[in-house]
């Protein structure tokens, strides 16, 4: 521990801080919204004498590949370094994500890690474990999948040449019709909560050329933000339901493709996005 300030007894325990002259933790957890009957303010779920957090951060994903790495005694602050070098590697959450929020203790995390192959140690001079664990690619996938959790894009490209057609059906009644193709190429991924929705934001578009037959060239970059909320849910249905009540049908054939190096066409307008990657 460390003063974290010149002249006041404050200290930092990596994650948490704690002022000794009131005896509280000072500033919210920083995965409070995953444990909401727990106090903003608690450490090790209120039993430091029990549990350890040594710095509340220590499941990591990667985006790129859906890789899953864990190591107890590895933090945010230690991305880029070792197991975590490399391309796409960010924090997935505490090693508390997977306790169902049941009392946590570090035996929850070694039966996980024993589980599927990785490597735990005892330290009897600090009284805790050492862990680690590296799942590659499906490996990493299906280990999510048992935890409650489901891979999904949350980053993607998408070219398309579509073309609108509206229609009157009588007096002040009209229906739009979209045809074309598109092709969706996902780039990064995240793990999230099954059932999650997903709602895209347009990061980038590109225009191309114009065909009165087929129709209008359109490169896209697109993110996606993922929520598990009921009311999320039911507006995504009443979207979909208020579409087709006010005549818009949508008819775009898509090709999805799960990376760059499962793309095998070669088209310049998604290409574009491919050199800024």
């Amino acid at each position: 521990m460390k003063n974290i300030q010149e002249g006041r007894k404050a200290y930092i325990y990596v994650a948490h801080y704690y002022d000794p002259r009131i005896k509280i933790w000072i500033g919210a957890d920083a995965i409070v919204e995953k444990y909401s009957g727990v106090s903003l303010y608690n450490y090790c779920l209120n039993m430091p004498t029990r549990m350890i957090d040594p710095d509340g951060k220590d499941w990591f994903e990667n985006e790129t590949t859906g890789a899953i790495y864990y190591n107890n005694n590895l933090g945010k602050k230690d991305i880029g370094k070792g197991a975590l070098a490399g391309e796409g590697w960010k924090h997935l959450g505490d090693n508390k994500m997977f306790s169902n929020g049941q009392s946590y203790s570090q035996r929850c995390d070694v039966s996980l890690v024993l589980q599927d192959g990785g490597s735990v140690s005892f330290d009897a001079s600090s009284k805790t474990y050492n862990m680690e664990l590296n799942l590659n690619g499906d490996k990493g996938e299906k280990f999510m999948n048992r935890q409650g959790y489901e891979k999904l894009p949350t980053q993607y490209d998408e070219y398309s040449l579509t073309k609108k057609d509206k229609y009157q059906m009588g007096p002040n009644r009209f229906i739009e019709i979209t045809t074309g193709n598109a092709i969706k190429i996902n780039e990064k991924y995240g793990y999230f909560k099954k059932g999650s929705v997903g709602i895209s934001k347009n990061m980038n578009s590109i225009s191309g050329s114009f065909n009165p037959l087929l129709g209008t060239e359109r490169g896209d970059r697109n993110v996606v933000d993922y929520y598990s909320n009921g009311w999320i849910k039911g507006f995504d249905i009443l979207f979909n339901l208020t579409l087709g009540m006010t005549g818009s049908h949508n008819y775009v054939s898509r090709t999805i493709h799960e990376s760059w190096s499962e793309y095998p066409g070669n088209n310049p307008l998604i290409n574009k996005f491919r050199k800024e990657k």
